[in-house]
């Protein structure tokens, strides 16, 4: 076989395996987490919302500015500065729908992705079920790697949701079993 047609069949290979990653990754993947934690759910939702304790408790989280004046409602805006392995992104977020102690979805828009990020709140013997439910669409070159982000991704909502409720669980105001 000559080295022309090496080549050749290399290339096709290539282009092959970038073709099916690109589609794969536009694909949209859907990543979940739950998580009981011991407070009521109106206490739990305030560290969904209030940003001196997103930055506490999402890993990587740096800095969360609001970009609306009218307080937490659907349309309300904010700029999420995050940094993971020495990369520095900012996103927007805007709140889709929002029930105070029982839902809030907000939309994430970011260079390389979009999302929907939803938070449900449920009362369940003495603490405060939180089930995240994060859908991911790559964009760009990001598509190229989408497939291999999922464990990644998947570990990181675990994580953040663990240290959610070892922060409210530990804080003062937290009842008494």
């Amino acid at each position: 076989m000559s080295a022309k047609r090496l080549l050749l069949g290399a290339g096709v290979l290539v282009l092959a395996v970038g073709l099916v990653l690109w589609v794969i990754g536009g694909v949209m993947a859907e990543h979940t987490g739950s998580i009981a934690i011991a407070a009521p759910s109106e206490r739990v939702f305030a560290y969904l919302t209030e940003p001196d304790h997103l930055v506490r408790w999402i890993g990587g989280l740096k800095k969360s500015e609001p970009l609306t004046s009218d307080g937490l409602r659907v349309g309300a805006r904010s700029r999420e500065t995050v940094e993971e392995n020495g990369r520095r992104l900012e996103m927007e977020t805007v709140v889709t729908r929002l029930e105070p102690g029982r839902l809030l979805e907000v939309q994430i828009n970011a260079g390389m992705f979009e999302a929907k990020n939803r938070f449900e709140l449920t009362q369940e013997a003495g603490a405060t079920r939180v089930v995240q439910t994060l859908e991911a669409r790559y964009r760009g070159a990001a598509r190229l790697i989408a497939p291999f982000l999922k464990g990644s991704v998947q570990k990181k909502l675990e994580t953040d949701l663990a240290r959610l409720r070892d922060m409210v669980e530990s804080e003062p105001g937290r009842p008494s079993p």
